[in-house]
């Protein structure tokens, strides 16, 4: 029975990193030819490496364990009695159960109850290129555009600094943006030194208070209620650090471009777990 287990297990593993890998692969040629390989170079490009890189490894490691189960039946025994590949078989399954659960969790803030309107609205940065917000920002910024014309007199909080390969800050990216599709100057609010979600929500606060929007830089974030505009995948890690911050979170979630959606739910997982562990105030 035991053995039975094992090989079950192993052909379990086996094929999941081929549909992994093939998904991975197919996936990205689907959208990159729909969108264009340029707009998907230039949209992430670590998310182009990530999907490259696992879905290359997943299919490799797949077809040589089949290669070495149907061709090499001797070496492939060998190699599965190896306490190495008993260590890598509970690792793996370990690894596979975690990151089904956190994705279940990730997907759990996507569809969610109408937020209430707020005062204060927070949208958050992503990449900026050099002819202006990528695709995925322009997805939050449309959704903050509904959301404020559905709420007028709510002020906006626009947040993200500027990386390395981008022209501008992304919050000023973003102001400019709304801007020129009738948002009033003075009801936005620019936070833009961040380089990570703990950052534009915890430099917002003070952001926020030179605005006048919040009593101080300090504690008088604590309780207020806003609402956060970010992706899809991104909703849960955002209002976890803002729970965490003291803000009272509601999310409005725009959709993740196809070209890059499974990258960035994938990513995610790190960001969670890593943001769960550390990103603490």
């Amino acid at each position: 029975m035991g053995k039975t287990v094992a090989v079950a297990v192993d052909i379990t593993i086996i094929a999941f990193l081929a549909c992994m890998g093939a998904v991975n692969f197919s996936y990205f040629v689907v959208n990159a030819v729909a969108s264009g390989i340029e707009a998907v170079f230039a949209e992430f490009p670590s998310s182009l490496a990530f999907m490259g890189i696992t879905g290359a490894s997943a299919l490799f490691v797949a077809l040589y364990a089949a290669f070495l189960a149907i061709w090499h039946k001797p070496r492939a025994a060998r190699i599965r009695r190896s306490l190495a590949f008993r260590l890598a078989r509970v690792v793996f399954a370990s690894f596979a159960l975690l990151f089904a659960a956190v994705e279940i969790v990730i997907l759990s803030a996507v569809s969610q109850r109408p937020a209430p309107p707020t005062d204060i609205v927070v949208i958050l940065g992503a990449h900026v290129n050099k002819a202006g917000p990528s695709m995925t920002l322009r997805s939050r910024l449309d959704v903050g555009l509904e959301y404020l014309r559905s709420n007028p007199g709510a002020k906006v909080v626009l947040c993200g600094g500027q990386g390395v390969n981008e022209p501008s800050t992304e919050a000023s990216a973003m102001r400019d943006y709304l801007v020129a599709r009738g948002v009033d100057s003075q009801d936005i609010v620019l936070e833009d030194t961040s380089r990570t979600t703990f950052e534009n929500l915890t430099n917002a606060v003070p952001a926020m208070a030179a605005a006048g929007l919040v009593a101080d830089g300090g504690g008088g974030a604590q309780g207020m209620a806003i609402t956060i505009i970010t992706s899809d995948f991104h909703m849960f890690r955002a209002k976890m650090i803002a729970r965490r911050i003291g803000f009272t979170p509601y999310g409005v979630c725009a959709p993740t471009p196809r070209s890059v959606a499974l990258s960035s739910y994938s990513r995610e997982f790190f960001g969670l777990v890593k943001s769960f562990l550390f990103d603490r105030p």
